[in-house]
């Protein structure tokens, strides 16, 4: 029987989103690891050409993943102060606030990223040598890093509502 619960099914997509996150961060960071390893040896053989290049748009690849995923487990950065003053419902509302807040700026930062993708769609530049594939390829992480954060940030905003709905059910104040 499928569950027509719109929370339960964000939280199933949000874990298999996260499972795909884990898989290509794992790829991402074994790639990392083994072309730092195997450059020296490879440009005394065969120099190749663009290797650091390739090595710092993985970097980016795999902090923003580790982004996306610190986001969905709450272990992002933030300024923790309202949640060590307020109490119960009001500390609710403070999470409320900020996650809101933190996917607003998220949005903003979406906007900004397309308009980067589109200078450089136009421009036509390449990442690097080896591997002559366009730079708005690889920017277009920036977009679906950011696109994860406003949902997770916003499944947060609405599990809080919940949460928030709940006590004022239960005559908490």
């Amino acid at each position: 029987m499928i569950n027509k619960n719109p929370m339960i099914i964000l939280k199933h997509l949000d874990n298999w989103i996260a499972k795909i996150e884990n898989i290509l961060l794992i790829f991402f960071l074994s790639i990392m690891i083994l072309l730092a390893f195997f450059q020296i040896p490879l440009t005394r053989i065969y120099p190749i050409q663009g290797i650091e290049t390739l090595l710092r748009h993985l970097v980016l690849l795999a902090g923003f993943l580790g982004a996306t995923l610190a986001t969905r487990e709450n272990r992002h950065i933030n300024i923790d102060v309202l949640s060590r003053i307020l109490k119960d419902r009001w500390k609710i509302l403070g999470e409320i606030f900020t996650h809101l807040f933190a996917a607003v700026i998220c949005t903003f930062l979406t906007i900004a990223a397309i308009d980067v993708i589109k200078d450089s769609k136009s421009v036509g530049e390449t990442a690097s040598i080896i591997t002559d594939i366009p730079t708005w390829t690889i920017q277009l992480i920036f977009v679906f890093g950011f696109g994860l954060m406003i949902f997770r940030f916003s499944l947060k905003v609405l599990e809080k509502i919940i949460a928030f709905a709940r006590g004022l059910k239960g005559g908490e104040k």
